[in-house]
């Protein structure tokens, strides 16, 4: 398995495994809600793309930072708009993130890349 496919399966499996912490429009949050970059220490929730960028311990210049991935040659777009698809409002006013409203769209684009 190569170093993507394998990233890529670790990080549906993580998704899967943690569904309170899969988010949509961020790449990664804290737990305070504050955007932060996937391989920051303190994050702890990913969209699809935030948590494969952890997976491949990639170097983010910032909080909305794809070129990382974009270099690796990933098809990004497409795993993006999987796990972002209607998903663009708050599941509860007071929440400080948005949850994917097809969480299982952006596992499936994972998924694929991994195969």
């Amino acid at each position: 398995m190569t170093r993507i496919a394998d990233a890529a399966r670790r990080a549906a499996d993580w998704l899967e495994a943690n569904p309170a912490n899969h988010i949509a429009r961020h790449l990664a949050l804290d737990a305070r809600g504050v955007e932060v970059r996937p391989t920051d220490p303190n994050a702890t929730c990913f969209c699809a793309i935030g948590r494969l960028g952890k997976e491949l311990e990639l170097n983010f210049e910032g909080a909305n930072d794809y070129k990382p991935i974009e270099d690796l040659g990933i098809d990004y777009d497409t795993i993006i708009d999987a796990n972002d698809e209607d998903s663009d409002m708050p599941i509860h006013p007071s929440a400080r993130f948005i949850i994917p409203a097809h969480p299982e769209q952006g596992i499936a684009a994972l998924r694929e890349l991994a195969k």
